[in-house]
């Protein structure tokens, strides 16, 4: 079973910062729409480079908050731009996208609840 945020993994990391955590949370929620849009249109662009660049930066921001599905997702997408694989791509992007709505969800509970 997968999980949409490991919380102790990203604690464990930022030295159990709560505070730290849900500032990156909401750094993540306000940013992660543009960075999905800029794979998307990559995506629809079909230009792997594009791919490449857009699914690592959302991959980095996604490894930064411990959101373990939407990471693995975007490291899939990064993967098909270099293996200029555009099928995969477009087959992996819905998945990105509820993956990410899962993690604004929950990301947004846990902000509510002070972590």
């Amino acid at each position: 079973m997968s999980k949409v945020l490991d919380e102790a993994d990203a604690l464990q990391r930022l030295g159990d910062d709560k505070e730290l955590y849900l500032e990156l949370l909401q750094v993540f929620q306000d940013e992660s729409d543009s960075m999905y849009g800029a794979v998307k249109e990559a995506v629809a662009s079909g230009n792997p480079d594009q791919i490449d660049r857009a699914a690592h930066t959302l991959k980095g921001a996604c490894s930064n908050i411990s959101a373990v599905e939407a990471r693995e997702l975007a490291m899939q997408i990064e993967r098909a731009g270099k293996n200029s694989d555009m099928s995969k791509a477009a087959e992996l992007l819905p998945l990105l996208g509820a993956a990410l709505a899962s993690v604004t969800a929950e990301s947004q509970r846990l902000i509510q609840a002070g972590l």
